[in-house]
């Protein structure tokens, strides 16, 4: 149980920007790319999922944290793709300059994650 919700704890750095700039777009009045994505986070996700958590196509078996592992990947994926079409397109979203840097994630918080106390 421990090690899904960590896998979990982590696809939350993946999911989480994913649907607040999937949100976003929506915001900005386009409902079609937000779905197309959101379609492509749910596929990839139904595909990762249970061949992690049983360890099918020669990846391992991770048990029930194969799940957390899983949907990470497939956001992470979902997010990365997402991120490119917007700068692909010129959208107003796609960060540019001094606001990259708040794509990069604190490692000190992460860490803790991964510490046992």
């Amino acid at each position: 149980a421990i090690a899904d919700l960590r896998g979990n704890c982590l696809a939350v750095l993946t999911v989480f920007p994913l649907v607040v700039i999937t949100v976003m777009i929506r915001g900005a009045g386009d409902a079609r790319t937000p779905f197309v994505f959101t379609a492509l986070w749910i596929a990839l996700s139904l595909f990762f999922c249970p061949v992690l958590l049983v360890g099918a196509f020669g990846f391992p078996a991770f048990g029930i944290a194969g799940v957390a592992y899983g949907n990470l990947i497939a956001s992470g994926i979902a997010l990365v793709a997402l991120i490119i079409y917007l700068y692909l397109k010129g959208h107003v979203l796609a960060l540019r300059g001094a606001d990259l840097r708040h794509l990069v994630t604190d490692t000190r918080q992460l860490s803790l994650l991964f510490t046992r106390r």
